[in-house]
């Protein structure tokens, strides 16, 4: 075919392995401290960790496939590739075969999770020259989705808490539906002890007239985006040049409340986009909770959508070569202004950096702008 410059096919295939877990789990160990005799306790040696023996390397078999082309002469160039990846005899503790009875505070590893990964990776290129403007454009892709398969899970309460079937870090959250406006929408709606007019309304999902954790629901998203996305441009027209790169990402949640050991704390409780139009005496129709709003734990009133697109880099410049004489020392001068993190355009998550995890809790990327010169002798 004239129009095709290249074209192949690739596959591999691999396995690997993966320890990264507490040592020594394989020896038996002890330590100085309490056997009860006689009914009290008295100073003893006791066996710290339960020995598992037969402890081994996790097992991730990994398949590619992908397809490289270059047509009409690098006017488009695609390299797509597939993967899958299936990851065994993760090492993990039971949860379900053996009691909490059995007396240990703490099981060891044992090789018995498994978790799939799927997903492909997408890469669009451009060239082209059009006059005295040269020009190329890049556009890459990645999408992944991870499924456990099995983690030894004790049976939910509800079938809809269940972590097995759902992406690796989904999590369980309380089904926020608003907020109680007034005290006779607080009385005649089921809330936990300590809800008061303002705070969040959550929803009683298994319809038992009370608040509690059977009324969480595991999400099918996580922190982790499954797209993650970026374009990259270059132009030179004459003695100009532009470089821009856009990246972004979708299918990722951000939860902005954080639980810490003192109880519930609420990190963008300052922020503007908390504090407008929040509910008070004096605005009790408002769209947000009030301030220090009691929850019964992690809702999803505070689960945002940290879809986004950022200009991470911008470069513009101006070189004088062709001005210089030809045979002087200086071959060329270069001016050019760049910056990084200069725009982002997020869907729901305004107020802060939205590829941060979890609010305020990581110092957020600068936004930076150079101005310089090349000179070259």
């Amino acid at each position: 075919m004239p129009f095709v410059n290249e074209l192949k096919l690739r596959g591999s295939y691999g396995e690997l392995g993966n320890d990264r877990v507490p040592g020594y789990q394989f020896l038996q160990a002890f330590e100085f401290g309490n056997a009860v005799l006689g009914g009290s306790g008295v100073p003893a040696i006791v066996p710290s960790t339960l020995p598992n023996p037969n402890i081994t390397w996790e097992v991730s078999k990994k398949l590619d496939i992908g397809l490289v082309a270059e047509l009409w002469d690098g006017l488009l160039g695609v390299d797509l590739t597939y993967f899958r990846q299936n990851r065994s005899n993760i090492l993990w503790p039971r949860n379900l075969s053996i009691s909490r009875a059995f007396g240990f505070p703490a099981l060891p590893h044992e090789n018995i999770g498994k978790v799939n990964n799927h997903g492909f990776e997408l890469v669009l290129s451009h060239r082209n020259q059009v006059g005295d403007l040269v020009y190329s454009v890049s556009a890459n892709s990645t999408f992944a989705r991870s499924k456990i398969i099995n983690m030894d899970e004790v049976p939910p309460a509800e079938p809809y808490q269940a972590a097995t079937g759902h992406p690796v870090g989904s999590d369980l959250y309380y089904k926020a539906d608003g907020i109680f406006h007034t005290l006779e929408e607080l009385n005649s709606y089921p809330h936990g002890n300590g809800a008061q007019v303002g705070d969040i309304k959550v929803l009683d999902l298994n319809d038992d007239g009370q608040i509690n954790g059977d009324d969480r629901y595991r999400t099918n998203k996580s922190a982790t985006p499954e797209y993650v996305f970026g374009l990259t441009t270059n132009f030179q027209y004459k003695g100009f040049d532009l470089t821009l790169f856009f990246q972004g990402q979708t299918g990722a949640l951000s939860y902005d409340n954080v639980l810490t050991e003192f109880g519930q704390q609420d990190l963008d409780n300052n922020t503007v986009y908390r504090a407008t139009d929040r509910w008070t005496a004096n605005n009790q129709q408002g769209t947000m909770p009030r301030a220090d709003a009691w929850e019964p734990g992690a809702t999803d009133f505070f689960l945002y959508d940290a879809t986004f697109i950022r200009l991470k880099n911008l470069e513009l410049g101006y070189s004088f070569r062709n001005m210089l004489a030809k045979g002087k020392s200086l071959d060329d001068v270069r001016l050019f202004v760049s910056g990084t993190n200069l725009l982002t355009w997020a869907k729901e998550i305004k107020w802060r950096d939205p590829e941060i995890r979890g609010g305020f809790t990581e110092y957020p990327p600068l936004r930076i702008i150079n101005f310089g010169v090349d000179v070259k002798f």
